[in-house]
This record gives structure tokens, sequence and C-alpha cells, in this order.
């Protein structure tokens, strides 16, 4: 079962708004690098296939008080 989990988060696709359009997909640890790299802010809105609405960076646990968070 946790690989299954492992797989399916490895896995996921990840995309962020741009104006009126959307970029991706990205993995995780890309949408990452991209906060890290000043392209996302914590309150770009981001999602993937199993979410039902966008949501901010900062409200996916990626983004933990003034750093990014890179555990895989």
């Amino acid at each position: 079962a946790y690989l299954t989990f492992l797989r399916e988060v490895l896995t996921e696709e990840w995309y962020y708004a741009q104006g009126e359009s959307y970029k991706g997909p990205y993995t995780k640890k890309e949408l990452i690098d991209l906060a890290k790299s000043n392209v996302i802010k914590t309150d770009t809105l981001v999602g993937n296939n199993q979410l039902t609405n966008w949501i901010a960076f900062e409200e996916t646990g990626f983004y933990i008080g003034d750093g990014i968070e890179d555990n895989l």
C-alpha cells in the first residue's frame, strides 16, 4: 500500500495558473524548484488531478514557514 501511495505522489502531475491559462504538467519536485526560483509565489494557484479546486501553493504543504520544503 505504501509503495502505491509513494508512486502516486511521485508521479502526480501539477499545474500552476498564470494569468488566464495554466502551465504544466510538473512533478512535485519541479513545482518546488519553481517556487525556490520565484517563478511561482506562495499565493500562486496550483492544482492536480486529485484536487477538485485550485489552491494557493502555500496550501500544498510544500511551503513551510519562510523556506521551501524539499523532502519528497
